[in-house]
């Protein structure tokens, strides 16, 4: 009986199946656990969204933000399918979903360039339809429960809104 219980915990090829399970079991966890914690509910139910400038234009797009008409960053996307993502920030900011794209941005103004042959400028405090600054012209992305990512699809429409660099105003 006793040489029956030991032969039974121990595969053909002399591998304990206790070992075995075990590890199978573990390596199962880790693999749920790493598809799922990004995004799982936290403890603390807080939810984080982020900013994305995604380009679905047949152009290549450079923006320049400015701080008081000082150079800050630059963003290319340059080329279709190309995209910006600003860090994931803590959502209920201020009442609001997100913490401004402005703040984000860190500038007072942009400018948006088209193949380096159009462009256009915009403020933050500017009403225009295709003013990146206003969280009006985002589309909101469910990514998961904790997750929300505002999205800004620049369009044919933004390019034909440009004007010609050097054109006279």
């Amino acid at each position: 009986m006793l040489l029956r219980g030991i032969l039974m915990n121990y595969l053909v090829t002399g591998t304990d199946m206790k070992i075995l399970l075990t590890r199978t079991v573990i390596i199962s966890v880790l693999i749920v656990m790493i598809f799922t914690i990004s995004c799982t509910e936290n403890a603390e139910g807080i939810t984080y969204s982020a900013w994305e400038l995604y380009n679905d234009t047949d152009h290549s797009i450079g923006i320049i933000v400015y701080e008081n008409s000082k150079e800050l960053k630059p963003i290319n996307l340059n080329n279709k399918g190309s995209s910006w993502q600003s860090e994931k920030y803590e959502s209920s900011w201020h009442g609001d979903d997100m913490l401004p794209i402005y703040m984000v941005l860190g500038g007072d103004s942009l400018t948006i360039t088209f193949d380096k042959s159009k462009q256009e400028s915009f403020l933050v405090e500017e009403v225009n339809d295709f003013n990146i600054y206003d969280k009006h012209h985002y589309n909101i992305i469910q990514e998961c429960e904790t997750l929300k990512i505002y999205r800004y699809t620049f369009t044919e429409a933004d390019y034909k809104n440009a004007e010609p660099i050097g054109a006279e105003d």
